[in-house]
């Protein structure tokens, strides 16, 4: 409840106290979205599966086969094998 998701280019981005506002253009209009300083923001770049490395933490999505065996569809990591922010 009162939460809303868009996806949407950013037109302008500004600081202050209370963090950054992000001016996003949505059909309609633009709207001004504050990214508090506790908020993370996230990127993704694809990753060749060889430049995964023991210790680093992923996050996967994956479904079992018939013989149990995961497959997954999907990892993510973080900078260097950080832990996922998300």
């Amino acid at each position: 409840p009162n939460t809303t998701m868009t996806n949407a280019p950013v037109s302008e981005v500004a600081d202050n106290k209370d963090g950054s506002v992000l001016t996003v253009n949505i059909p309609g209009g633009q709207r001004k979205i504050l990214l508090p300083p506790t908020v993370h923001a996230v990127a993704q770049a694809p990753l060749d599966k060889s430049a995964l490395k023991p210790g680093w933490h992923v996050s996967v999505v994956a479904r079992p086969g018939a013989n149990g065996v995961l497959t997954v569809s999907n990892v993510q990591t973080g900078e260097n094998g950080a832990a996922p922010p998300i």
